[in-house]
């Protein structure tokens, strides 16, 4: 007697624990952080569980930080699972990537 085997669903990889989901912050990234005026651009760096985001701005300008602040807690707020480290660098007229740590992935650029 032949017994024809049940063909296996293929499964979708579980996800670990600590991985980080891939593009979706990122695009939120792009989507809050653009709108801000005097940013010129972002970049993110990845340590253990924690996203390190880098905006950089030409100076140091008070009129940025609380919309900047805002579209932050935004970006909170969509991932509310993830968690952030939000830092601001000064370009100085240099380009933006000398400003951040080396390795910092380039997420947005006016």
């Amino acid at each position: 007697m032949i017994v024809k085997k049940a063909h296996k669903k293929p499964t979708k990889p579980l996800r670990t624990r600590n991985a980080l989901p891939s593009d979706d912050w990122r695009a939120s990234l792009r989507r809050r952080l653009g709108k801000v005026a005097g940013i010129d651009a972002v970049f993110a760096a990845t340590s253990g569980l924690v996203i390190h985001i880098f905006s950089v701005m030409a100076e140091h300008e008070s009129s940025t930080y609380d919309p900047l602040m805002r579209q932050e807690e935004q970006v909170e707020a969509d991932h509310p699972g993830l968690a952030f480290d939000f830092h601001t660098r000064v370009h100085q007229g240099r380009p933006p990537q000398d400003s951040v740590p080396h390795g910092t992935e380039l997420i947005l650029i006016k």
